[in-house]
């Protein structure tokens, strides 16, 4: 396959082998880089793939888009390309809303997705709109670091950078906040969520809520760590998600 006709899916590691596909979805702010040093720890039968949304790295001269319900259309029509395989989601925080979009579109599809594993997000039915991208840029940084922790300092060293992070945060923030819960079947799939212990923006019983989203099989482990726990520990975390996803492939 040449990935270079999917400006949606970027592959950097090609197994053309691999029985699975782990499509990845990043958290808001963030881009393919994320995911950078994952496909190197997954085991030979997975390749992975990580979406990626314009405005950023290889798509920085496309418009950014602020509202699910224009995004979903698009990533949909770009997996198919990706969907000759098993499919595993994986999202992390506004990712995994994107993620559980996705799986509910293509449930409804060919071809379906197999497995839905999420992180550092609350259950859909469980999210919250703050309104945050409405403040000014003061009021949006605090209210978010409040909530998620501080940026990463390559960012805040400079004020440039800053800007130009900003304006990619503030419209990812509008399209987590265009999230809307809607009543329908539930999804028939696995799935796996996954948070940090110490993430203050996902509770215990708001992770665990994920299981009434499908019918199927559902399982959650935590991890140490704040909203960003697959910094500290990806060894240890990559070993659990290959583990859940083979779990998952040998039993199709």
């Amino acid at each position: 396959m040449n990935q270079s006709i999917n400006k949606w899916f970027h592959c950097r590691v090609e197994r053309p082998d691999a029985q699975v596909r782990l499509v990845c979805f990043p958290p808001a702010g963030a881009a393919t880089s994320f995911f950078f040093g994952w496909a190197e720890l997954l085991p030979p039968t997975v390749e992975l793939h990580v979406c990626q949304l314009p405005g950023r790295e290889r798509r920085l001269n496309e418009p950014l888009l602020t509202n699910l319900d224009e995004l979903l259309p698009l990533v949909l029509q770009g997996i198919e390309a990706i969907a000759d395989r098993e499919l595993h989601l994986f999202g992390f925080s506004l990712g995994a809303l994107i993620a559980f979009e996705v799986a509910h579109g293509l449930q409804l599809a060919r071809p379906r997705v197999d497995h839905l594993l999420v992180a550092s997000q609350s259950a859909p039915q469980r999210v919250e709109n703050y309104e945050l991208h409405l403040l000014d840029d003061f009021e949006f940084l605090r209210k978010l670091q409040l909530k998620y922790g501080d940026l990463p300092g390559a960012i805040t060293s400079s004020a440039e950078i800053m800007q130009f992070y900003l304006r990619i945060l503030r419209a990812d923030i509008s399209l987590l906040e265009s999230f809307k819960f809607r009543d329908r079947p539930k999804l028939t799939l696995p799935v796996t969520a996954y948070a940090g212990m110490q993430d203050m923006s996902v509770s215990a019983e708001s992770l665990d809520a994920w299981r009434d989203v499908t019918s199927g099989n559902f399982s959650a482990s935590v991890f140490p760590g704040d909203h960003f726990f697959t910094a500290a520990q990806r060894s240890s975390f990559l070993r659990a998600l290959s583990q859940d996803i083979l779990t998952h492939h040998l039993e199709q």
